[in-house]
């Protein structure tokens, strides 16, 4: 099942709001928009991020992001595809 709260917190986490041109970290603007729920939100990102980061890179970006996609969407049903496709940019645009 979907979870659209944190679908919607990854994407801020990591475009933020107002949505920039490059993937980052943007704690803040969970907390922000989140308010109460930010922190266990952050903690769920947290741990996504570093399951990601175990994810082992390839020599082609768009290889990594589909794999990054691919695992995500089979480990983590509750994340849609713009929640994946945050990560999978957010970890291609910082390993090149």
């Amino acid at each position: 099942m979907r979870d659209e709260v944190l679908n919607r917190a990854v994407v801020v986490f990591i475009w933020g709001s107002p949505r920039r041109g490059w993937p980052g970290s943007h704690p803040d603007a969970v907390r922000e928009m989140f308010g109460d729920q930010a922190d266990g939100l952050l903690r769920r990102i947290d741990a996504l991020i570093a399951e990601v980061g175990r994810i082992p890179p390839a020599d082609d970006l768009a290889v990594y992001g589909r794999r990054i996609a691919e695992t995500l969407r089979s480990r983590h049903p509750e994340l849609d595809d713009e929640a994946r496709k945050a990560f999978a940019g957010k970890f291609t645009y910082s390993w090149r």
